[in-house]
């Protein structure tokens, strides 16, 4: 069972990192969009509670479900008719980067990864960079 949480754990960090970086995304491409509400995604606190939630729920043997409940929220940032955008494009890059990198840990860690979308390095040093150059 413990497996299981773990997994349903990943799955859901998983599923919330994602939105945060549609939500990035959504902020880069309107970044000059006048009253555009910038978004920012929160689901870590909730996701955390959930999981010491089920941890102490029979010894550690937790049905799930505190962890399937867990959504992300995504937040709209009110911005006032005619006030300057408070987004910085170098600000919003970097988290797009924290966020990709954050994800990529998340996927190698996933049980389901179990190596179909990575190749032993062996076998990437092999390979050439661009077919027949």
């Amino acid at each position: 069972m413990l497996n299981d949480l773990h997994t349903a754990a990943l799955e859901k960090a998983l599923e919330g990192v994602a939105a945060r970086q549609e939500a990035i995304q959504n902020n880069i491409a309107n970044i000059e969009t006048p009253n555009y509400q910038p978004q920012r995604v929160s689901f870590e606190q909730a996701l955390r509670a959930a999981i010491k939630e089920e941890r102490s729920d029979r010894d550690g043997a937790g049905s799930g479900q505190a962890i399937a409940d867990v959504k992300p929220r995504v937040l709209r940032q009110p911005v006032a008719p005619g006030a300057p955008l408070k987004l910085d494009m170098e600000t919003e890059l970097t988290e797009l980067a924290k966020t990709s990198l954050q994800h990529e840990a998340l996927v190698r860690r996933s049980p389901s990864n179990s190596g179909c979308c990575a190749l032993p390095s062996r076998e990437v040093a092999r390979r050439e960079p661009f077919p027949g150059h």
